[in-house]
């Protein structure tokens, strides 16, 4: 009589594939964030130092964009390095879904 053996093997199911185009489009939109940050500066620095405007108060406001500008330039940075990290992360649970263990077993028949 024949005894039962398994073996356990890891098989990829699918090949492997990029999803550098799914960066490509979060990237698009973070350069458009980017962009109206630029906008929204422009704007108020024509408004408040193109006019000629002085006094404490003008001052207060140029510094506090000022700073706000430092911030979004930060967040925008930030931004980029997590796509980059979710992009990566994304890719490697889609190649861990790709592969599967599958356990065979058998009966050893015997010879006659």
């Amino acid at each position: 009589m024949g005894e039962y053996h398994s073996i356990t093997v890891t098989e990829r199911l699918l090949s492997s594939e990029s999803f550098s185009d799914k960066k490509d489009t979060l990237q698009v939109y973070q350069e458009k964030l980017a962009d109206l940050d630029k906008d929204f500066f422009n704007l108020i620095n024509t408004v408040i130092v193109d006019k000629g405007e002085s006094g404490e108060i003008v001052d207060a406001m140029l510094q506090k964009t000022h700073l706000l500008t430092i911030k979004n330039k930060n967040l925008i940075e930030q931004l980029e390095q997590q796509i980059n990290m979710s992009v990566k992360a994304f890719e490697q649970q889609v190649e861990d879904i790709k592969e599967q263990s599958l356990t065979i077993t058998y009966k050893d028949t015997l010879s006659p």
